[in-house]
């Protein structure tokens, strides 16, 4: 079995294993936190999304410390694990809640020109709504206007 490797080369703008490493904190090489397959992996797992990534990351450093004894004492110093903990969970929460930040949906507004407006009515592969301007003008004459979920009047 090959020795796991840790690398981190400050260069996140062009690798996708420094970004995900800037995001959690994994960047000090004195106090390693996951290795670069373990975060490749991450990344195929989430379609190569840094930030989601680094959340599942971040969940499962949680879940190791979670797994340790709760506390820690050399001499005057301790450390708590859940503490630990927590800080990784809050950090998956921050990076789940940046991600859907940047892929929030785009409302998008179609017609907002005449040329517009005929392009995308003459367009077959356009899927045209059920509603349209006048849908209710006539609906006692049993127009064709109306939603076919509205049916027509006897």
């Amino acid at each position: 079995m090959a020795k796991p490797v840790w690398t981190y080369g400050y260069s996140p703008a062009t690798s996708d294993i420094d970004k995900v490493r800037l995001l959690i904190g994994d960047t000090d090489a004195s106090s390693k936190k996951v290795y670069d397959s373990e975060i490749a992996w991450a990344l195929t797992e989430n379609n190569d999304n840094a930030y989601l990534a680094g959340a599942d990351l971040c969940e499962a450093l949680a879940s190791k410390y979670l797994a340790t004894p709760t506390s820690k004492s050399v001499g005057s110093l301790s450390i708590s694990y859940k503490d630990e903990a927590d800080k990784f969970f809050t950090k998956a929460k921050q990076l789940r809640d940046r991600h859907m930040n940047y892929s929030a949906l785009t409302p998008f507004m179609g017609g907002k020109t005449i040329s517009d407006k005929d392009a995308r009515d003459s367009d077959p592969d356009v899927i045209h709504g059920e509603f349209d301007k006048g849908m209710h003008d006539d609906l006692d004459s049993g127009s064709d206007k109306a939603p076919s979920f509205i049916g027509t009047q006897n």
